[in-house]
């Protein structure tokens, strides 16, 4: 018999990773699969994937462990397979945020202070669709460091100071205080801000000749929407 080639590996993975997925047990059948060290990178990716789309203890902390080994790999590896190990890690953002919202937060924030700004970015927009407010003083100083300077549109840092500021926002109802300080530093730093129209149109009233920061409903004015 013939060497199986990687477009009928590829289809025999297709197919046990459907039969996994689709099972009663898919949580645990998935994480079984995960622990298989024959898989490559793409074999990999696809049943976290996957597991974004179950729920249970077993397939949370699979998820987890993988974050952690694959960002330990990514720091000693090479430039080329460091490629893998992001998307691996990015992947795991994206399964934990699916399946476990905000108890995953301390995954996201581990991922927004990674030293790729891919695997940054997905950390950030997991905090802001999902995270709850335990990163709210670090991502509040985060944005503050960003904005001592002009941020230019379109680029990834303003995409990623919007997202601090839905996080922030979004947690503003937990403590009254939050909201005046976030308003007022935004404020006082209007200039730098790429689109500052595009911030008031999603917060109205949030800019420097908006009312008393008290009066103005900052969680309730604007709905973080599913990135992945």
């Amino acid at each position: 018999m013939g060497k199986m080639t990687y477009s009928e590996r590829m289809d025999k993975f297709d197919a046990a990773l459907s039969a996994a997925a689709s099972g009663s047990d898919a949580d645990q059948a998935l994480v079984s699969m995960l622990a298989d060290p024959g898989l490559d990178s793409y074999e990999r990716i696809g049943v976290v994937a996957a597991l974004g789309h179950t729920h249970g203890e077993t397939g949370s902390r699979a998820l987890r462990e993988e974050f952690v080994a694959a960002c330990e790999k990514f720091s000693d590896t090479s430039k080329r397979r460091q490629s893998f190990d992001r998307d691996l890690i990015c992947a795991c953002v994206a399964a934990l945020t699916a399946r476990d919202g905000p108890a995953g937060t301390d995954i996201y924030t581990a991922a927004m202070r990674h030293s790729n700004w891919i695997i940054r970015s997905y950390g950030m927009g997991a905090l802001a669709m999902a995270g709850d407010d335990s990163a709210w003083d670090e991502i509040m100083t985060w944005l503050g460091n960003a904005l001592q300077r002009k941020i230019g549109a379109g680029g990834r840092i303003w995409r990623e100071v919007i997202e601090a500021i839905e996080y922030l926002a979004r947690h503003c109802s937990e403590d009254p205080a939050r909201n005046v300080q976030l308003i007022l530093m935004l404020r006082d730093r209007w200039r730098y801000l790429a689109d500052p129209g595009q911030i008031e149109r999603w917060w109205p009233g949030i800019g420097p000749e908006g009312p008393s920061p008290d009066a103005i409903d900052l969680p309730g004015s604007h709905k973080v929407l599913l990135r992945w």
